[in-house]
């Protein structure tokens, strides 16, 4: 920092930079917070100089992790909490936390982290027993020397009197059909499969668990080609429906 220097921030790339800032103007007794960023278009390390005047000092603290991103993808029955760092630093694991009021939050998960990182990693993690109406969300990040920090609250609202359904999803030999069912109770589905003429080929009821459960409907008995499914529950109210290619061609 120099008085005079003409920017409050350093490019790090073209156009070239002369390496110093404005000076900042600091009050006796006050304490001041400055977040610096070590990225750079070459990836090289960089050295930082100091110069304080009248007594001033300066305390370093390089931040344990730097989250870049936390997200929640509501599934209405269940809540998928998905978050990604940039850098991590002695970091332990991290707390999933939920609340219903925002104020008072509660555990719901623990998820090791990297413990040292200096690329993106990714995180997931399925909440599978929102409350019913606003959930809130939170991230306690503690560090291996226990010390930790909360990340922003997100919010999204549960109607957890609905079904979602997930899939299908084929295998490779496209022998079954995957179904993920996400539901706050058990209960029981009618999957039926048909040829493009109408004809059904296929009548199953299935029942699933609470939470997240998974269906595999046994697709080898039918020729390579594209087939209607429909899914009901044991009254005949609809679902979902939707075309899809099986490939088994048998053997």
């Amino acid at each position: 920092m120099a008085v005079g220097a003409g920017d409050d921030t350093e490019p790090a790339g073209a156009p070239p930079s002369d390496k110093w800032v404005n000076a900042i103007d600091v009050l006796v007794g006050e304490i001041y917070i400055m977040y610096i960023d070590n990225w750079s278009t070459s990836g090289e390390p960089f050295d930082l100089t100091w110069q304080f005047t009248n007594g001033a000092s300066l305390a370093c603290t390089v931040l344990p992790i730097e989250l870049i991103s936390f997200t929640v993808d509501n599934l209405e029955v269940a809540n998928r909490l998905e978050w990604s760092t940039a850098t991590e630093l002695n970091t332990d694991h991290f707390n999933l936390q939920r609340s219903t009021d925002g104020d008072e939050f509660i555990n719901i998960a623990v998820i090791d982290a990297a413990g040292q990182s200096n690329s993106t990693l990714h995180y997931s993690q399925l909440d599978q027993s929102p409350t019913q109406g606003l959930n809130y969300y939170r991230l306690k990040q503690v560090d291996q020397d226990g010390q930790f920090t909360y990340s922003q609250v997100i919010t999204t609202s549960n109607l957890l009197d609905q079904i979602y359904i997930q899939g299908p999803m084929l295998d490779p030999g496209a022998e079954l059909l995957d179904f993920v069912i996400y539901s706050s109770e058990p209960g029981s589905l009618v999957f039926e499969l048909f040829d493009l003429t109408g004809r059904q080929l296929l009548h199953i009821v299935s029942t699933y668990s609470s939470g997240a459960d998974r269906i595999q409907i046994p697709a080898n008995g039918s020729s390579q080609g594209t087939y209607i499914y429909r899914i009901t529950d044991p009254t005949g109210s609809y679902l979902k429906s939707g075309r899809v290619y099986i490939g088994y061609t048998g053997g």
